[in-house]
């Protein structure tokens, strides 16, 4: 087998694992149409690009062009995947209905709003997984319309709470992470706090999700899926005091730790009311 043969196996190996080759060329910064010669064998990336893949994937330079099984091309596509399948498939499903469910957010790029986006969980065999779409009911021309993303990911429960974890399949496959528990009273209602990316970077907000009502079918949900005044009617008033009461915890949580990091009190810290 050729060098150019070598390295071109050893590249679709790794690109496998991916959830398609134009995100891998998008995520290093590879023009497509070059990396598909080197997926064809056809020529060999410079020294930038090879910097890149190496990189992106996390594997040595000299392991692309190794034909030996052992490599850490072959340790990378599978192994990981492998022990993650492992661990996964010995997890019991969390103790969520399947269904529809609205997840509200205190809106990450703009104080005063909600952001509602759908939540779609299902059983599958071991695993409970989840589905989250938004900004499917905002026009393509508002500025949180911009920013629509579909998130996959499985739910892992813990001691009482659930932790999403999930990868948004568009774009640079942005991971995001909500840790919930069920919020006490007569609403049936998970409470909690998201790590997401906002145009500022990583952000952590105040969360809700909450079983969404059965006239709604999913097409229905999705057009509920867009950003509110945060005192719309159309968010219930137990959701907009759930949130409320998310953002102070939050917000107490920030002083406690700075208190610690810092050994001093905060000056002039003031609640926020929904950020």
């Amino acid at each position: 087998m050729s060098m150019n043969d070598t390295f071109a196996h050893n590249l679709r190996v790794l690109c496998d694992a991916e959830p398609s080759v134009s995100a891998v060329c998008r995520g290093m910064g590879v023009n497509r149409q070059q990396f598909s010669r080197y997926l064809a064998g056809t020529s060999l990336p410079n020294r930038k690009n090879l910097d890149r893949i190496c990189e992106y994937f996390g594997v040595s330079a000299a392991s692309l062009f190794r034909s030996d099984g052992g490599s850490d091309v072959t340790s990378r596509a599978t192994v990981v995947h492998r022990d993650f399948d492992a661990l996964v498939s010995r997890e019991r499903p969390a103790n969520l209905a399947p269904g529809l469910y609205f997840v509200d957010f205190t809106g990450p790029d703009a104080p005063g709003t909600i952001v509602r986006s759908v939540t779609i969980i299902s059983h599958e065999g071991p695993m409970t997984t989840f589905r989250r779409l938004t900004n499917f009911g905002e026009s393509r021309n508002s500025w949180w319309g911009r920013l629509r993303g579909d998130h996959h990911g499985v739910v892992i429960e813990r001691r009482s709470w659930f932790y999403f974890v999930a990868l948004d399949s568009a774009g640079s496959r942005t991971p995001s992470m909500l840790v919930l528990k069920w919020a006490v009273g007569e609403e049936p209602m998970l409470v909690g706090h998201s790590a997401l990316m906002a145009s500022a970077g990583p952000m952590v907000i105040p969360t809700v999700m909450s079983p969404c009502p059965r006239k709604y079918s999913l097409r229905g949900a999705l057009r509920q899926s867009r950003a509110y005044p945060s005192d719309d009617i159309a968010i219930d008033m137990a959701i907009q005091d759930a949130l409320e009461m998310q953002s102070q915890e939050l917000v107490a949580m920030t002083r406690k730790l700075d208190i610690g990091v810092r050994g001093v009190v905060p000056e002039q810290t003031q609640p926020s009311s929904r950020y």
